[in-house]
Order: structure tokens, then sequence, then C-alpha cells
């Protein structure tokens, strides 16, 4: 089998420097996978190509990358360790060999879009401990004229399975050596997982092989016309403007009369009322159409103050709760309400 592996090996980087001296293994750029932002994925995976084995079916395990990288330059030593010891998810490859294998990465990937973490790519090595036991892959420089070239690809699918990206490539990937831990490798057209035997250089005899792989995932941000924001005194004055029959604050629906007669209402004995009056006209704002990514917390947080303190309980301004917790807030909608922040003003 190690025979096999070498043979293998050598013609895959022959092929790739053939095709590359006759301007042939170029391969289309990596394309962007886009996902609209509020986006739930259900499902994630990561498709390699096992172009040889060389040891017992071993377990291979994904891990999330932890640290910026880049293919023309990682080594052993550049990189550091930089991934998260927590494993995604594991794959066996002794019965892959020459042939594709599909992995879930779902929660890597929802983590990423989610914003809980940074998409610095993921890391694929073998538990095994023995040396000399290893895995060959086709990385995403693997040649086009090589039979059956498969190369590293992530496909995505949201909203219950009913929307899927195609397998899109890479963006880049490497293998990173123990062994040779100053070496270069991203432009080779294999990655490895498993060890190497080595007693001067590596702990327990054993010098690991790691490989590493990116790619573009871009959340897409929802699309805003912003017609311009209107302040309680356009709001109040122009119920023909208004998009809903009603609207919920601090978890009280009240119809478009109902709120109308309180942002009509006096709030200079009543600090819930100028609160009430500053989230009413936000988020009509927001339903119209305007860019709500400055103040979606101080919503979420003036929802709660009204939840706390209902329209018509009589706060005065003296209160701390007014001053500490519900001025600040107010102030921010007022704000956003004028046209000050991340949408324009009605003209």
């Amino acid at each position: 089998m190690q025979k096999t592996i070498s043979i293998t090996v050598r013609i895959v980087i022959l092929l790739t420097l053939l095709a590359t001296a006759f301007g042939l293994a170029t391969r289309p750029a990596a394309a962007s996978i886009e996902i609209p932002y509020d986006a739930a994925v259900s499902s994630a995976t990561l498709r390699l190509y096992v172009r040889g084995v060389w040891g017992p079916n071993m377990n291979v395990t994904i891990h999330r990358v932890t640290g910026a990288w880049d293919e023309a330059t990682a080594t052993w030593n550049t990189f550091n360790g930089a991934y998260d010891s927590a494993v995604v998810n594991n794959f066996m490859v002794g019965s892959s060999l020459g042939r594709t294998i599909e992995v879930d990465v779902t929660s890597l990937v929802q983590g990423w879009t989610d914003g809980l973490y940074p998409n610095y790519g993921l890391l694929i090595q073998s538990s095994v401990v023995e040396p000399n036991f290893y895995a060959v892959y086709d990385s995403k420089e693997a040649p086009l004229q090589f039979p059956v070239p498969v190369v590293p690809a992530l496909k995505i699918c949201w909203n219950n399975n009913t929307v899927c990206s195609e397998y899109d490539t890479a963006v880049q990937d490497t293998y990173i050596h123990q062994l040779f831990p100053n070496d270069i490798r991203g432009t080779w057209p294999i990655l490895y997982t498993g060890n190497v035997s080595n007693v001067s250089t590596c702990p327990m005899n054993n010098c690991k092989k790691q490989s590493l792989i990116q790619f573009d995932i871009k959340v897409k941000p929802p699309e805003y016309t912003n017609p311009g924001t209107g302040t309680p005194g356009f709001w109040k004055n122009h119920p023909e403007a208004w998009p809903t029959g009603s609207i919920v604050i601090g978890g009280i629906t009240y119809s478009k009369d109902q709120a109308i007669e309180w942002l009509k209402t006096s709030d200079k004995q009543d600090k819930t009322i100028t609160m009430f009056r500053a989230l009413v006209s936000a988020k009509l704002n927001v339903m119209i159409g305007n860019n709500p990514s400055c103040i979606s917390t101080t919503l979420t947080a003036a929802d709660a103050w009204m939840a706390a303190h209902p329209v018509g309980s009589l706060l005065p301004a003296s209160d701390a709760a007014w001053t500490v917790e519900g001025q600040p807030l107010a102030t921010t909608l007022d704000n956003y309400n004028n046209g000050l922040l991340c949408a324009p003003h009605r003209d």
C-alpha cells in the first residue's frame, strides 16, 4: 500500500507540473457562497476526495480554525496550532480509498453565518497516533487532467433544505507538516492527514500532518429602500402612511387609532409616553424599509423597558427608571427618527 500511495502522489504532482507548463491546470476561481442574513442553515456538507490511504481504517477529525492564515505563507510554525480542539465531526478513511466522502459540518457553518466566530476555515487531522499512517486527498490544485479530480468543496442548504448552494470550491487550502515546520505547500495538488516517524524531531515519534481548508461564505445583508424616517409628529399626523393597522409595544398590541392617541398625548408628566412615542415611530420607520442595524439592540431594550413601564403608568422625569435606563434609549431612538443615525430623514 505504501508503494501505491507514493506512486499516486508522484503521478498527481507530475501531472500538475505538466498541466501548469501547458497552461491547462487553472481552475475557475472559487465561488462565494451567499446566504441571506436571516437564513437558518439546514445542512452543510464538506466534500473531499481520498486519493490514497496508508494504514488501517483511520479516524479523521474536523476542527474550527481560530486564526487567519494564507496558503501562500502558512507553515506548521506560522499556523502555530490555531484551531479549536473541540471536534466538529469525524469520518473514517480506510474504506474510502479512491472515492468521494461527504461529512456534515452544519454546526460549524451555522456558527460562521450567525457571527458567533469568524470564518477562518477548518482543519482536518488524524486521531491515530501510530507513526506512518496517513491519508492523501485532492487539493483545489489537483490537475483537471487527473482521473476523477474532486477538489475540496462545500454545499450549504437553508430554510429547511428548500434552497441550496452548489458544491463550491475552497478559496484556499494547504497542508502543514510538523517534520518540515517551515515548508509552504499551498500550491501542492494534495492534502494530508496522519503521522510520520521521526524520533529526533517530534514528540512520541509522531510528526503530524494537518490540512487547512477555507471557503468564501458571505452573509447577504438585507436590502433596505431607506425611504426616510419620520418623527412622532409625522406619524401622528399621517395615519395613511402607516404600514400596519396595529403595533406591539412592550408586549401589548395597540390599534393604529390607539397608538395615534398616545402620540398626541402630552408627555410632560409621564415619561412612559416619551418612550412610547419614540419606540412607535422607530418601529414604523423600520417597517417601511429603513435600515435598523444601528438601533436593533436599542429596539429590544426599549421594548423590554416598556413591558416593565407600560404607557400611561405616570413615571416622572426624576425617576431613576427614566434617567438611568429609559432616557438613553429614547434619545437613541429620537436620533434615529430624526435621520441622524443609519437611515436618512424623510424629504
